[in-house]
């Protein structure tokens, strides 16, 4: 369990990172690639932080 929680946290902090650096945020686009086993946390992600305007 713990090293799955890592593989989730490693991701977030570098997508978090680039976008709080950036010049220009609404500018990056992330393609993410994960399995069946982290496939629905990631897909739970999204509604629970949805993207400001």
């Amino acid at each position: 369990m713990e090293s799955t929680a890592c593989l989730c946290a490693g991701p977030l902090v570098v997508v978090n990172s680039t976008i709080l650096n950036a010049k220009e945020p609404e500018k990056h686009v992330f393609y993410l690639v994960t399995d069946e086993l982290n496939f629905e946390a990631m897909n739970m992600w999204f509604p629970l932080n949805p993207q400001e305007k």
